[in-house]
């Protein structure tokens, strides 16, 4: 077994024996002691559970596996974002051109061909999806319309994807993708938690108020802490980054997964709802649950590619 397989067996299999003490702990709790905030959470740690078994899937299942996984998981944020969208605007046509992308972008994964899986949904949709809204003369609000599909392409297809990347393209001789992939999707889920428990210890001056008013200067800064040790330790096993490298990188995740969570909840409060969906109970929709990955993966893949 190489390096990278252990540091990916011991990484998963600590975070799933504390996943599964929690939730059992939290389950035998709230039968002697019942409230909303149990029934909760209970609600959220079995959407866990269920995401768990689907990335493990995924993981061990083979390229083919891994990009259809992925493809179903942006094409259910894809919907969900529109249908998010609509309930502020109402267009007068729909195009299915945005979900067109979702499977030529995973078949450039699945293909390997690195440059179409980096260009195409960036470059391409600048001129096809105006054009598609052009033609089609009906519609009277096209630049609006052509905003938000690019901004849901962007989001749902193009950064979820890098996900993908990390188990379909090879990055260097001296990295694992798999590894890679936990390692970003540990701190990823960390530092949110991190930073929500800074925040209600210490917090006391906000971040940006007018989006989300939880987010402060003390959780921001007391994540970014603890998500660089976290990093500190988990990147010893699944990565070949250096002290300094790991410390610098979390710091930095923390803070890009900041600012996923803050361009989501921007939307969330243009449109005028309080969660995305409902696809997972206790967590809201899709776009809840990964709006930090969104940042954070595209940021270790590139560092990587340009790095290593």
């Amino acid at each position: 077994m190489s390096y990278w397989s252990q540091g990916i067996n011991f990484a998963a299999l600590c975070f799933c024996i504390f996943t599964a003490v929690l939730t059992l702990s939290v389950f035998v709790w709230s039968r002697y002691k019942s409230s909303p905030a149990l029934t909760m959470f209970n609600k959220r740690m079995a959407s866990l559970w269920v995401l768990i078994i689907l990335f493990v899937t995924a993981f061990v299942g083979g390229k083919f596996v891994a990009c259809l996984f992925f493809a179903a998981l942006s094409f259910a944020g894809l919907l969900e974002y529109g249908k998010m969208i609509a309930v502020k605007h109402r267009f007068e046509t729909r195009s299915i051109l945005p979900y067109v992308f979702v499977p030529l972008q995973y078949s450039a994964l699945f293909f390997g061909s690195d440059f179409t899986f980096c260009a195409m949904i960036p470059l391409s949709v600048f001129v096809l999806i105006p054009y598609a809204g052009i033609l089609n003369r009906r519609a009277s609000d096209i630049g609006i319309k052509c905003l938000f599909d690019y901004v849901g392409l962007m989001l749902t297809v193009y950064a979820l994807s890098y996900m993908c990347a990390f188990l379909t393209l090879p990055l260097s001789d001296e990295t694992d993708g798999a590894a890679l992939l936990l390692f970003v999707l540990i701190l990823t889920l960390m530092s949110d938690f991190f930073q929500a428990i800074c925040g209600f210890l210490c917090g006391k001056h906000n971040v940006v108020p007018m989006l989300s008013p939880h987010k402060t200067w003390e959780g921001l800064i007391g994540g970014g802490l603890l998500t660089a040790i976290l990093s500190w330790i988990a990147g010893r096993y699944l990565t070949p980054f250096t002290v300094l490298e790991l410390l610098v990188f979390g710091f930095v995740l923390n803070f890009a997964a900041f600012c996923g969570d803050i361009t989501v909840s921007a939307i969330k409060r243009y449109v005028g709802v309080k969660d995305s969906g409902k696809l997972l109970p206790g967590h809201g929709g899709l776009l809840d649950r990964f709006d930090s990955i969104m940042l954070t993966a595209p940021l270790l893949f590139w560092y990587v590619l340009w790095i290593y």
